[in-house]
């Protein structure tokens, strides 16, 4: 009887102090919560590609079939690329951060990414305005 007792009191303080850390987090958000996330969408707006990102990887892949048959992959394997996107949607500042493939092969990769995503980037906008921003893609070479 004490054990049920004890265990009641124990499972009742919990619910109260969860109850009073939901209390505090709700009184930490602001109001205007929704107006400001209404707000912000609206001054700004990412960079964005035109192109599905599998569509990328099957233009990406098919590229570096075609100049590198010789060295066609068994399996799968990723390149994570960081670009600068300018106001005019061209993309600078293209380096490979990471990649499944060999570190001698980065150059041609950027040529690579550099020719399937010509003309597919939609720039960043800050209050209308078009902005130069940084973008990462990860980006697949499809296995055989």
């Amino acid at each position: 009887m004490k054990k049920r007792l004890l265990l009641t009191l124990g499972v009742l303080s919990l619910l109260s102090i969860s109850e009073g850390i939901a209390q505090d987090k709700k009184s930490n958000t602001p109001q205007n919560r929704e107006q400001t996330t209404k707000s912000y969408s609206k001054e700004a707006t990412p960079v964005r590609s035109r192109i599905s990102l599998e569509q990328l990887s099957r233009n990406f892949t098919k590229a570096y079939n075609e100049k590198y048959a010789d060295k066609r992959v068994d399996y799968d394997r990723w390149a994570i690329f960081d670009f600068m996107i300018e106001p005019d949607g061209t993309a600078s500042y293209t380096e490979v951060m990471r990649s499944d493939l060999d570190e001698s092969e980065h150059i041609n990769l950027i040529q690579l990414i550099d020719k399937v995503t010509m003309n597919t980037w939609e720039p960043a906008s800050l209050k209308g305005k078009k902005i130069q921003m940084q973008y990462t893609l990860k980006v697949g070479v499809m296995g055989n």
